[in-house]
């Protein structure tokens, strides 16, 4: 106890004169801390010819002026630290590295809570000087603006040389930005930013030589100094390993470190090779969220940094993460892109990647991605996706407000495009893992308006090409997962899916006036889902609940092929429900053309549009079904002649000798249903009616005989009549 002294000073200004170790010389080694209890100021005096000599010396919580002096340890057993302190040059005036703060030529060094930002005045010499130390440790350092003169190659922060096997450097809780060039360094929580290099090539901020890998830990600290693209090659950690080590084990020696987005952070050689080498160094699990904000400063348009933090555009992101992803970085790691503001993006080629993107404001409309493809559309429709998804890729967008350009030629690039394909993995041909895209509260949005030239005044066979415009994808075995979301306005369905796809859409989503043929013949058709079949069995789960069709006209317009690949399994308020509506007939007209042997039916209905599906129009004498008429019409038909006015209103024209064994004395009973549906079908009775080639009606012969009788009885009123009148 005799030999520790506690000097506790009040609020003021000391000197502080380096001359008093010489009292240190030949000491035994006393502990003494020099303590500020209020706000108190060093200002250090003399000449720097003292070494602080046998002692443990620290100060704490000052605030101290170096002017253009030095501390010096000279001794194995002797220690200097500083804690708490804020140190600076001449009342800030002269950069703080103008001088090296501290030459270790021997003994230790501990840095705890220092803060230094200096508004990176020029130096030109490390921060720390040490050669030989015993130990060298940095804790809680937050050291910010340190910049090196230009043409200054020697380390910004610690130049460690000539070191033992007893040498230790202990870096922990150290945040190191933007300051220039470095050497050797042992860190604890601290902070060591915004320094500036000499723009020369391949500097660094600390340089460490002499030390097993096993002498230097590197903790929980932030070291970045470098700005991308870094065309100067420079390093915040340049080390000299002794001859017999291994490279390798330095990664374990750095524990928690962020050493900022630029590549290769750490240069090694090994004793006695001549050349450095660029160690790999993995990235913290902080870099595999992308944070990216509509004002940020960050930009790519090729990996050239791993930014984490104020990325302008989530295209940038998504390069970043397709390059890490390439590399082995992140294995195991869910990567998510967080997104704020509004932006303009196409084809961001997620590919096999694994990545979610998230809307950060509350208000998903807030979390804006206007796509805008490459027109004109290239004939492959992955090649122009926003989303692209491959075997193994697995894309979640969630709180994300996404909208097609109204620009024609756009509604032929999907939002999101899933697609299997086949690889080959060892010695057979095996299936990847099936790419995913999840969507919940979400708003996609297409460009379909009442004005929209898409659908205007086009052919059946292009009416009909119900896939077209689709806003996803999903083509194999590929899983497609929606929830909460809202798809509105687009041209074609919200998915499209064939070739074994797996479509969920769950009752709290809305589809809302998709794939409308505005400008059309069939101007009240919509395509909410589409399943085209094909390879495999296509499965489509869907909850009409937030339909808006079927709300409104009890149709979901969920359009399946008729080919048995298609599972179409629809419910509304838990129970099974029509996917699509069948026909349905109010009124039917049938006159048979005597002079052109042609008969045309009219129907009067709704729901009558041909597309995807086989119509049957079917003609019997009503209470005789033992006898029918059946003819099949559709876009393919060639044997009939059928003219859509528009979704309700068509009409057809067939060969009257198809009609002959009915008899057009009696009602005739006439349905429009799809094949394999009849029992589903509804009925409308008329009377047929035959005409002329003046366009008359011809008579029956009832109405022949019906006629005369009612002129011979008109003939035998008159005659009287005239008789008495010419009397």
């Amino acid at each position: 106890m005799n030999n520790q002294y506690n000097i506790h000073v009040s609020e003021g200004q000391y000197d502080y004169d380096l001359s008093y170790h010489e009292y240190f010389i030949n000491a035994i080694y006393p502990t003494v801390d020099i303590i500020a209890e209020e706000n108190s100021s060093i200002n250090v005096i003399g000449f720097p010819i003292y070494p602080i000599g046998k002692i443990h010396l620290s100060f704490s919580k000052f605030s101290i002026d170096f002017n253009d002096l030095f501390f010096q340890i000279d001794d194995d057993n002797s220690s200097l630290k500083f804690s708490n302190c804020n140190a600076f040059r001449n009342d800030s005036n002269t950069a703080l590295n103008a001088y090296s703060l501290v030459v270790v030529n021997r003994g230790i060094l501990i840095l705890d809570n220092l803060n230094i930002n200096r508004n990176n005045l020029k130096g030109n010499k490390p921060l720390i000087q040490s050669s030989s130390p015993k130990l060298i440790q940095f804790t809680s350092l937050n050291i910010n603006n340190l910049s090196l003169i230009s043409g200054n190659n020697i380390p910004l922060l610690l130049s460690a040389t000539e070191l033992t096997e007893e040498s230790k450097i202990i870096i922990s809780d150290v945040h190191v930005k933007q300051n220039t060039a470095g050497n050797q360094a042992g860190a604890e929580n601290s902070e060591i930013v915004q320094n500036t290099l000499a723009p020369i090539s391949e500097t660094c901020a600390i340089q460490l030589e002499g030390l097993n890998p096993q002498q230097i830990l590197i903790t929980n600290s932030t070291i970045n100094n470098r700005s991308p693209p870094n065309n100067y090659k420079q390093y915040e950690f340049k080390i000299n390993l002794p001859s017999g080590s291994k490279s390798q084990d330095l990664i374990n020696q750095f524990k928690d470190v962020d050493l900022g987005p630029n590549f290769t952070p750490l240069a090694v050689r090994v004793l006695p090779n001549n050349q450095f080498i660029n160690l790999i160094m993995p990235l913290s699990d902080e870099y595999a969220n992308i944070r990216v904000n509509d004002n940020g400063l960050e930009s790519c348009t090729s990996y050239v940094a791993n930014f984490r933090d104020d990325v302008q555009s989530v295209g940038c992101a998504v390069i970043i993460i397709r390059e890490q992803d390439q590399q082995g970085l992140f294995r195991g790691v869910l990567r998510s892109v967080s997104i704020t503001g509004s932006f303009t993006e196409n084809d961001l080629r997620t590919d096999g990647v694994t990545v979610s993107f998230t809307g950060q404001n509350t208000l998903t409309q807030s979390n804006m991605i206007s796509f805008i493809p490459n027109l004109p559309i290239s004939y492959n429709p992955i090649d122009n996706a926003l989303f692209r998804i491959r075997d193994g890729g697995f894309v979640t967008l969630t709180n994300l407000f996404i909208q097609r350009s109204n620009i024609t030629g756009s509604e032929n690039a999907p939002i999101v495009m899933i697609i299997s394909e086949y690889g080959q993995y060892n010695s057979g041909l095996e299936k990847n893992a099936a790419g995913q895209i999840v969507i919940d509260n979400c708003i996609l949005e297409g460009g379909n308006s009442p004005n929209s030239n898409v659908w205007y005044n086009l052919g059946l066979d292009e009416t009909c090409n119900v896939g077209y415009g689709a806003a996803i994808v999903a083509d194999g075995q590929t899983i497609v997962k929606i929830s909460g979301s809202t798809f509105r306005t687009f041209e074609g369905p919200a998915v499209r899916a064939l070739n074994g796809a797996s479509i969920s859409i769950d009752k709290n989503t809305i589809l809302d006036n998709n794939g409308q043929r505005n400008r059309n013949t069939l101007s009240s058709m919509q395509t909410n889902v589409v399943c085209e079949g094909g390879i495999g069995t296509t499965t489509i789960d869907i909850a009409l609940d937030n339909v808006t069709s079927f709300a409104s006209t009890g149709n979901g317009w969920i359009f399946s092929s008729s080919d048995n690949t298609c599972d179409i399994r629809a419910t509304f308020n838990g129970q099974s429900a029509q996917p699509r509506s069948l026909p349905q007939i109010d009124s039917a007209n049938v006159i048979i053309n005597i002079s052109n042997q042609q008969t045309e039916v009219t129907i009067n209905g709704k729901f009558l549009e041909p597309c995807m599906r086989r119509l049957i129009l079917e003609i019997h004498e009503t209470n005789k079904v033992d006898f029918e008429v059946i003819q099949e019409f559709g876009i393919e038909s060639s044997s009939v002649t059928t003219n859509w006015i528009n979704s309700e209103n068509l009409k057809i024209q067939i060969p009257s000798s198809l009609l002959e064994d009915l008899n057009i004395s009696s009602k005739w009973e006439i349905s429009i249903y799809e094949y394999g549906k009849r029992e589903q079908a509804s009925w409308i009775s008329t009377h047929p009616t035959e005409i002329n080639e003046s366009g008359f009606e011809d008579e029956t012969e009832e109405e022949t005989k019906e006629k005369q009788n009612k002129t011979i009885l008109i003939i035998s009123v008159v005659v009287p009549i005239v008789a008495i009148i010419a009397a």
